[in-house]
């Protein structure tokens, strides 16, 4: 649906550019704005995903003792958020579940 919504948008400005509304160097602009439009920037940072401890234990199956041990191995990559709040990065725990490998790539 977004490439026929650009499209139709393309074709307008190519229009406009018919009746003198648009220049070619705004169509260029448009068109370059369109094509890079949803995708990260270079200088844009994704954020990692977190989940609470509740979550990465009940995704794990295991209780608070296995979690803070794979947390304390490094199998985990954990965020800390004041003296006791901790999130786990999301994507740590999916690859440590899909492959059973540890965050700095040795194994679980």
């Amino acid at each position: 649906m977004e490439n026929d919504l650009r499209e139709k948008l393309l074709t307008i400005v190519k229009n406009g550019i018919m009746f003198g509304t648009f220049t070619e160097d705004e169509f260029v602009k448009i068109k370059a704005s369109l094509e890079t439009q949803g995708q990260l920037q270079p200088s844009e940072q994704k954020l990692p995903r977190l989940v609470d401890s509740k979550t990465a234990m009940a995704e794990l199956h295991c209780n608070k003792h296995r979690l803070n041990d794979y947390l304390n191995r490094g199998y985990l990559k954990r965020v800390k958020f004041g003296h006791r709040k901790i999130m786990v990065e999301y994507d740590s725990l999916r690859n440590f579940m899909k492959n059973g490998i540890a965050v700095g790539g040795g194994e679980a």
